[in-house]
This record gives structure tokens, C-alpha cells and sequence, in this order.
């Protein structure tokens, strides 16, 4: 049998195996959430990250304008999802993942916070959501 050392248990029971995110060096961005290590994430998805920028940026503006004057609604507008509402209208790569053609096309259908009626932008979201489709056909 062994002696304990007085220090406490061997280090090796005491190493993390898979990553740790309290290294001074270590920025808690730099963890990959989905597998709670160290290694690299996927790449976001760009058509998502868009998607849901401009449903935060439409969620931020009913709730700055739930106050203000209407004559100040194109202002908040032009501050919280116009910028996104523009992305998704100019768009024009295809969806890189089924889940963000779904969205789109989700995008396109919803009345409220949605794009429906605004041509160009459905139009964009289609054509993004066909590019994924005709690309795993």
C-alpha cells in the first residue's frame, strides 16, 4: 500500500481530460459550448445568423416603441432590424443547412415578424432556400 503524500491526491486524478475554461489565458469564448472542450465549433451558419438578427432586431424595436411617438417609429426602425431586414433582402448565396432554408422559408410565410409582403426579400429567401435544395438533390 501506497502513502498518501501530504499535498493531496495525484495530480492525474485532479487533471481535466477535455478542456477547462479557468486557464487565465482562456477567454470563456473560446469554449466550445456544444461539446464543453476546447475544440473548434462548427461554423455558424450565416443565413440563420441573419435570420435571427433581424427577428432580434424586430423583437428590440416593439419593445423601444411601445412608448415613443410615432413619428419617431422610423427612427427606432432604422436602428434596430432595418439593418438586418436589408441583409436578408440583399442576400444571395443559398442556405448552407436544411434548418436555415426552413427558416427562410418560415421567414417568408409568417405574417407578424415576418417578410411576407415584402417582395425582395421573399424573393431572396426563396431562392436561398431553392440553392440549398437543388444542391443535396
Amino acid at each position: 500500500m501506497t502513502s498518501q503524500n501530504a499535498k493531496g491526491p495525484a495530480e492525474a486524478a485532479t487533471s481535466p481530460d477535455r478542456g477547462s475554461i479557468t486557464h487565465p489565458c482562456m477567454r470563456k469564448e473560446e469554449m466550445n459550448e456544444a461539446t464543453n472542450t476546447t475544440a473548434a465549433a462548427e461554423a455558424p451558419d450565416p443565413l440563420l445568423a441573419a435570420i435571427r438578427n433581424y427577428k432580434r432586431g424586430l423583437a428590440e424595436f416593439n419593445f423601444r416603441t411601445f412608448d415613443v411617438d410615432d413619428d419617431k417609429w422610423n427612427d427606432v426602425a432604422e436602428e434596430t432590424y432595418v439593418p438586418h431586414l436589408d441583409a436578408i433582402t440583399e442576400w444571395n448565396k443559398p442556405a448552407m443547412s436544411a434548418e436555415a432554408a426552413k427558416q427562410a422559408l418560415r421567414l417568408c410565410l409568417k405574417d407578424e415578424g415576418g417578410i411576407r409582403g415584402n417582395d425582395d426579400a421573399v424573393l431572396a429567401m426563396v431562392k436561398a432556400a431553392y440553392g440549398y435544395l437543388k444542391g443535396i438533390a
